[in-house]
Order: C-alpha cells, then structure tokens, then sequence
C-alpha cells in the first residue's frame, strides 16, 4: 500500500461518493446461460426483486429496454464512469476486453460505455487503457481506493501512471492501494469487495479469523487502512465487516469457471448505496445479520438483498449496477 498525493489540475473535478445523489441506476438483466450455469432463471428472479427494491429509491434505467446489447450483466466494469466537472457531468469510457481476456466476447460490452453516455446526452472521454469500475472507490474528495495492478489487462503501466491518469480523469490527487483478491474473484482483486466508502472517512472492510482461506489478505489490507491516510492527510474511521461462511456452487464439468469451483467470491463489501439506501448482499448464511448489524451506524437504512444465486456469476449487487450522479 502507498499513498500518492499531488494537486488536482482542477479542483471542480470528482468522481462522486456512491452516497451523493443520483438521477438513476443503470443495470443489464442477467442473460448469459454460460455465466449462471444451471440457474439461470433462478438468478433472474433474485436480480427482479433486487431491481423492484432498488427502484423504490432512484429511477433505473434498464440496457435491454434501451437497446443496448451486451455481452453480459456486469454493467459496473463495463459502463462508463461519470466525473463532476464543475456544475455538469462528463463521462469516461474505458476499453473492456472480459477481465484481461479471461471471457469472450465482449465486444457489446465493451461499447456499451458510449451507448449509455450517448442516451444520457454526457460528454464522454474515450482511452486507450483497461479499467473497470469495480476496481476504484471514490469518497468524492480526492481520495481512491484500489488495487494492485494487473498484468493481463495493461502491461507495463506503473503506479505512477496510474496515479497520473486518475488525477487527470477523476481529480484524485490521493491514492490508496490495497491487496488483491478474494478466493474465487475471477477479477483479480476488484476492491469493491475488498474496501468501501460509506462517508468521506469512513471504510467498511472484510475480516475473518484465521481459518478462513483469505484472512492473511484481508488482516494485510486492514493493517494497510489503519496506516493510510485521506487527501487532508487525516487517518480513516474503520468498520469491520464479517465474511460469509463457505459458499459452493456444483459447476458443470465443462464450465470455465475453474477459479471458484472451491469457493464463490462472496462479500458484504459488494453493496450498492443509493439515495440514502444501502442495498446488502445477503448468502443465508448467519454473518448475514452480523453485517447489517456493523452497519446500521451508517446513515443509510440497510436493505438485505437474497444474492445467494447471483453470486454463481462471481459477483455482487455492486457489480451489476452503475449510478448516475445528479448534477
């Protein structure tokens, strides 16, 4: 972990905090048979009740009744990523190429960012580079967190260049680096699973005991927020968040998704927050009410969401949605 600071080109420009007011939710149905395999139907059935909670607190916008086509639901990696600049919105859309390679196709996908900005008549940057929303966290002020870098999807990039590209993309003159991924996360370590925001110093963050197979890398990227530090260079308020206990899923013998045949990659973090709700992922499992409990001190009113069959496709609520701040 390191903390790189400079000063923003232009202080009007953010990546806003999850918590700030949003006009809509964008989200992608699950359709992709080979993602869900063998419950496929029952994934579309959590995802619906998912969507009618969610649209109780902000309008949501849907890519198949847009027209827009996709490859599949994770809209969170491949959407566009939606900056304040001043007094407007402007958006940036990051090439996609399936998390370094690993599934194909993705062309829908990867023009999906543009499509949607398109829709919303936003402004949109285009780049050369990978990057995927799960990977960044934003408490709207200059600071973000993410994780270490991943070879598949930009070779020969650095930390500085990275750093270089989200000062002059979103104005984050602080950056956080954590320790990447849970068992099971075909990502490679997105940290909304790993660390959140839930106020302008305030993370939510996993740990577990020392049974549990990811505890030595969540103990490290804990003991890594206790050392960092914000943009005003004030230290961080810690919640700890439970992990689940093991959860499987009896894969086809010919799925390719070797990677959690072991474990699903399965987290409280994956949360979405929206107009003053914080939409929980709930696995049945009995840390379910451990992690609401951890964070009813938030501001938000915690909504446990049954995930127990969307985590088959190796995410989470956070990583099938994408927000729209307001302006």
């Amino acid at each position: 972990m390191a903390n790189q600071e400079s000063q923003a080109k232009d202080q009007e420009l953010s990546l806003p905090a999850e918590w700030e007011p949003q006009s809509c939710v964008w989200v992608s149905r699950p359709h992709n048979a080979a993602t869900w395999p063998g419950c496929l139907d029952a994934t579309r059935t959590q995802f619906d009740r998912f969507v009618a909670r969610l649209e109780s607190r902000v309008a949501v916008r849907r890519t198949e009744d847009s027209h827009i086509a996709t490859d599949d639901a994770w809209v969170r990696d491949y959407g566009p990523l939606f900056v304040r600049e001043g007094t407007g919105l402007a958006g940036h859309d990051f090439r996609f190429d399936g998390w370094g390679g690993l599934y194909a196709p993705y062309d829908h996908d990867d023009a999906a960012a543009a499509r949607i900005a398109g829709l919303l008549d936003v402004p949109i940057t285009s780049h050369a580079i990978v990057l995927e929303g799960g990977s960044i966290e934003s408490n709207g002020l200059g600071t973000v967190l993410t994780t270490d870098l991943h070879g598949a999807r930009n070779p020969g990039m650095d930390r500085e260049t990275v750093s270089r590209l989200f000062l002059e993309a979103f104005g984050a003159t602080n950056l956080v680096w954590l320790e990447g991924g849970l068992r099971g996360d075909d990502t490679a370590g997105h940290v909304d699973n790993l660390a959140r925001f839930v106020g302008p110093r305030t993370i939510a963050a996993p740990r577990a005991d020392d049974s549990h197979p990811d505890h030595a890398l969540l103990e490290r990227n804990w003991q890594a927020l206790q050392q960092a530090r914000d943009q005003d260079r004030d230290p961080f308020d810690l919640i700890a968040l439970p992990m689940p206990g093991p959860l499987h899923y009896d894969f086809p013998p010919d799925e390719e998704y070797d990677v959690a045949r072991d474990r699903l990659p399965a987290s409280y973090a994956n949360f979405l927050i929206s107009n003053g709700a914080l939409f929980l992922p709930a696995f049945g499992d009995r840390a379910d009410d451990q992690a609401r409990l951890v964070l009813e001190p938030t501001p938000y009113e915690i909504v446990p969401i049954p995930a127990d069959r969307l985590i088959v496709g190796l995410g989470g609520l956070h990583c099938l949605t994408m927000q729209v701040p307001e302006t």
